[in-house]
């Protein structure tokens, strides 16, 4: 069986040299994706991104990626979006000023809440907790509660609707919203590729699902 055909979104935001080799790894054909028309091959889209909500939704639209990522996700072919990746999914961010998004999630992302002389951003590992009431499935398991993962961000998403969390963590106490999934789409607002073992974990399952 042939390994599945993972697109890595280059759009110019984000390290996509670790995601490749982290999706190489662990089983997956990545690819580059740097024009839209690309999109509609390969067998599941990862969408990276280190940077600012406003500036990498601009670079989106102003390449043409965002009606092939909305087809793509419309067809069901499976989506994650990793750290600022996973933010473009939702409806609209607020760093700088409200700009809209992709609209595959619905909900906003805003600036995480901080104490007096508190850090941002978040940089740290953290353990990842279910949200009350849900049961997770696909390519998280219950096995992995508590398990660390890597963080780098200073906004967070906050869906309309609870369904969409999948896992969450902690920053001075107050949960945020660390996993998402909506169908075919997946978000992760931490980094699995440098996540250690388990990150690698995550994304071989993501492969996998992939290749059913």
């Amino acid at each position: 069986m042939n390994a599945p055909t993972i697109n890595v979104l280059n759009y110019g935001f984000g390290n996509v040299r670790s995601v490749w080799n982290a999706v190489s790894a662990v089983g997956g054909q990545p690819r580059f994706c740097d024009q839209p028309e690309q999109l509609s091959s390969g067998d599941a889209l990862i969408i990276p991104g280190v940077g600012a909500f406003p500036s990498a939704i601009k670079r989106l639209r102003d390449n043409d990626f965002v009606d092939p990522i909305l087809e793509l996700a419309a067809s069901g072919k499976p989506v994650l979006g990793i750290c600022l990746g996973m933010q473009l999914l939702f409806t609209s961010g607020n760093e700088h000023r409200k700009t809209d998004g992709l609209g595959l999630i619905p909900g906003r992302v805003l600036q995480l809440d901080t104490l007096p002389g508190a850090r941002l951003p978040n940089i740290d590992w953290l353990p990842l907790e279910p949200p009350q009431g849900v049961t997770w499935s696909g390519i998280l398991a219950k096995e992995d509660r508590g398990e660390f993962v890597y963080f780098v961000h200073s906004f967070a998403a906050h869906p309309d609707s609870a369904r969409h969390i999948v896992a969450t963590a902690r920053y001075q106490g107050q949960p945020f919203t660390a996993m998402v999934r909506d169908q075919n789409v997946w978000g992760t607002q931490f980094h699995p590729e440098k996540s250690g073992a388990f990150g690698l974990k995550l994304l071989k399952r993501f492969v996998n699902l992939v290749a059913c």
